[in-house]
């Protein structure tokens, strides 16, 4: 079997691996497509404390599958997605369907499981999504980044009018664009330090962008007027205090960039002074419905966002490229089928 395995950091390639085994409840799934994310990146740079080497990363994907374990659920030409959160399914969270709470939470091709950067990925029966008939392949694979911004925009509680600003115009901030605006977003700012993703930002509905390695991001924010929501997928110490700093008096920040390895400072006073809440965006919960929906309903434009598509062959150079941020790319799909 073909898959991308990372060694180290900063060490991966595409290599030969023995077809891997089948447990029971579990189904075997041919991956048709599979994003590249940020997560991915931040894996083979070495920059995850809780990865573990060698991996194969990979956990936006979708598939058919091919082979049922004993006492699968699932039939063999399936067509799926995939939930990639491993959990125990006993524990309380995982009974009240937060499966993200889970205490043995594991996520595939992240922490302790090989994920899709292969021609073919275990999965256990609780990761399967079933990918809906009108659904190609490709979004299929976009079905895990739509949930992800369809779940932050929640946490956000984004309502009719309010003024949101994005920090971040990656695969994440662009779609957190369209479903803001869905919700009823108003006014909505985006930043990010590449112009290109700026541009795409504008087409995809935001009214002001600003490259904060040119201008000062908190001026320009309250030059538009401040938020009633910011939304922080940068996840470090300056980008937290821009985003209490921008938010207008009782609003709403969410994070959902994940922190650099230890402790941020938080400028508590100011938050306090505002009145703000503070919400943390990690992963998601059992049900992707509402992001199946989402896209079901084609009310977002994922041709903008995905820019590139290549064979697994070339996955090393586009990783290399997407990390070092060379070409203008933003999500980048693998076809591990085609050689």
């Amino acid at each position: 079997m073909k898959a991308l395995r990372v060694t180290a950091p900063h060490q991966f390639s595409v290599v030969d691996l023995p077809q891997p085994s089948l447990g029971p409840g579990q189904v075997r799934v041919r991956v048709y497509q599979v994003g590249i994310c940020g997560t991915d990146l931040s894996l083979v740079a070495g920059k995850l404390p809780f990865a573990r080497f060698p991996i194969v990363p990979g956990h936006e994907l979708a598939g058919e599958i091919t082979e049922a374990g004993p006492g699968s659920s699932f039939a063999v030409g399936t067509r799926v997605t995939a939930n990639p959160l491993q959990h125990c399914g006993h524990c309380p969270a995982c009974l009240a369907g937060d499966i993200h709470y889970c205490p043995e939470v594991a996520v595939l091709g992240v922490v302790r499981r090989d994920g899709a950067f292969a021609e073919e990925v275990i999965l256990d029966d609780a990761m399967v999504r079933l990918l809906p008939d009108d659904l190609s392949y490709e979004e299929g694979a976009m079905v895990e980044p739509v949930v992800i911004a369809e779940r932050t925009v929640a946490r956000a509680q984004v309502q009719p009018g309010d003024a949101v600003a994005v920090l971040g115009a990656g695969n994440i901030g662009l779609l957190l664009i369209q479903v803001a605006r869905l919700a009823g977003a108003g006014r909505v700012l985006v930043s990010d330090v590449l112009d290109y993703r700026l541009e795409l930002a504008q087409r995809l509905g935001a009214d002001l962008t600003v490259n904060v390695s040119q201008r000062d991001l908190v001026e320009a924010g309250r030059e538009a007027g401040g938020f009633e929501v910011v939304i922080d997928g940068v996840g470090n110490q300056q980008s937290i205090s821009q985003s209490i700093q921008l938010c207008n008096p009782g609003g709403r920040v969410v994070v959902y960039g994940v922190p650099p390895q230890g402790d941020l400072a938080l400028p508590v006073l100011e938050a306090f002074r505002k009145d703000l809440s503070l919400h943390i965006s990690r992963l998601y919960p059992r049900s992707f419905d509402a992001g199946i929906a989402l896209l079901q309903r084609r009310q977002l434009d994922l041709e903008t966002v995905i820019t590139t598509r290549i064979r697994l062959a070339q996955a090393p150079e586009a990783i290399r490229d997407l990390g070092e941020r060379r070409g203008e790319m933003i999500k980048i799909l693998i076809d591990p089928q085609e050689t």
